[in-house]
Order: structure tokens, then C-alpha cells, then sequence
């Protein structure tokens, strides 16, 4: 599962990743409306993503990995990350 800002895309847009296919989803969080330059946060029930999306009720995972690109847009980004966290709540 890939939890994106999407340049192009409307918020709460899925979609198979180019590389991966159904195997790796694509959740757009943002979409072109959000503004720049601002500070985000976002909280999200992983599980309930993973299930909406796989249609299984996983309870692990084995990595998480945050990513800046533009590989597919040919466009320029710059990103910052904060405080990154998991609970159960």
C-alpha cells in the first residue's frame, strides 16, 4: 500500500502501482487541491486501509519505507517529514 500526494489526482483515488500492479495500491491522501507550502499531518487506520484495499485482515507488516518522487509526473518536489509514528488508537 502506497499512501501518496498525487499532482494529478483527486483525493481518495486508488489505483495499481506502474511497477508492482494489484500487488501494491495506491491511496491518494492529497490530491492537486492542497495547497503548497503548507505543514500536513496525517493519521490513518493502516489496518483498515490494507483491508479496504486487499480485502484481508492483516495484522503485520514487514516495512515502511517514505519516498519524494517524481519518477511517473517528470515534475520537481521538494518534501519534509516530521514526527512519524504508529499506535494502536
Amino acid at each position: 500500500m502506497n499512501y501518496v500526494w498525487a499532482s494529478n489526482t483527486a483525493k481518495g483515488s486508488v489505483w495499481p502501482n506502474a511497477f508492482a500492479g494489484d500487488h501494491a495500491m495506491m491511496l491518494a491522501l492529497r490530491g492537486p487541491e492542497a495547497p503548497l507550502n503548507v505543514w500536513y499531518s496525517e493519521k490513518r487506520n493502516v489496518q483498515a486501509d490494507l483491508k479496504k484495499l486487499f480485502g484481508e485482515d492483516l495484522r503485520t507488516i514487514d516495512a515502511v519505507a517514505l519516498m519524494t518522487d517524481t519518477d511517473n509526473s517528470n515534475q520537481q518536489v521538494s518534501a519534509f517529514y516530521g514526527d512519524i509514528w504508529f499506535s494502536k488508537d
